[in-house]
């Protein structure tokens, strides 16, 4: 189930590539471990409920590649989606592509910043859908 989401997502992405863009990417900030996370969303427009799309960069320098993600963020919020982008490093220095031993190392923590990052966005805003309400089980 949660390979055809990644399918859906993968489609959708390609299929709005070439719209033009009319939502904002909009800087945020929430708390992990008492410690603040970055993270910067894009809102369509209308009344909701939206589905929620959360994009996360992989390994590299924070505010990598910046432009394709606020692009790509905005092209998905205009087609409903709330988008956010999670910079989840931040109580971590990020670690290049290859550097197995940082990532092992650091993954606990990062996955921490998303799962908290996914919970602030679940209690702010009450009118976003999301796939763990679909699947049975606790998808954490």
């Amino acid at each position: 189930m949660r390979r055809i989401a990644v399918v859906v997502a993968v489609v959708m992405a390609l299929a709005v590539g070439a719209l033009p863009c009319a939502a904002q990417w909009t800087q945020g900030e929430f708390q992990s471990d008492g410690k603040p996370v970055q993270e910067n969303h894009c809102i369509p427009t209308g009344a909701g409920p939206f589905p929620a799309v959360i994009m996360l960069h992989g390994a590299g320098p924070r505010g990598m590649a910046d432009n394709a993600f606020e692009d790509f963020c905005s092209k998905l919020a205009d087609h409903g989606y709330y988008t956010e982008f999670i910079e989840y490093y931040s109580q971590t220095s990020p670690a290049m592509a290859g550097d197995t031993r940082s990532m092992v190392h650091d993954f606990p923590t990062w996955l921490n910043e998303v799962h908290s990052g996914i919970a602030a966005l679940k209690k702010r805003n009450r009118s976003l859908k999301f796939l763990d309400t679909y699947l049975k089980g606790d998808p954490n």
